[in-house]
């Protein structure tokens, strides 16, 4: 018996979880480098921000004053956007339907034997 998948094909949900996973990676490096940006101001010429096991304390207190501030922008988006992948993996996760057990009403019926 062949088993429908309950919501059709999924790949659109795939391709709109991979889509916002990559949302997420991308707000997230976009607030680190906000963070980093506001970080390297006034650092001595042994840190370098590419490297932070160069990093003093002046530079990561810095870096997280800088992170705590741009929360209010980046964290809100993100919530969101893993609220969104998490819906469309419970979705992905549904199972299939038998045919057999899908009871069609009699307006379905004579859809379906119109188009056959």
């Amino acid at each position: 018996m062949a088993m429908p998948s309950l919501l059709g094909d999924r790949l659109p949900l795939r391709e709109a979880l991979a889509a916002k996973r990559a949302a997420v990676a991308a707000l997230e490096a976009a607030w680190v480098a906000a963070a980093e940006a506001d970080a390297v101001h006034n650092t001595s010429h042994d840190v370098r921000i590419d490297d932070r096991g160069t990093w003093d304390k002046a530079t990561w207190s810095r870096y997280l004053a800088a992170a705590s501030v741009y929360e209010l922008d980046f964290k809100p988006p993100i919530r969101r956007l893993l609220c969104e992948i998490d819906s469309l993996e419970k979705l992905l996760t549904m199972p299939g339907v038998p045919i057999a057990n899908v009871s069609l009403t009699p307006r379905r019926n004579a859809v379906l034997k119109r188009n056959t």
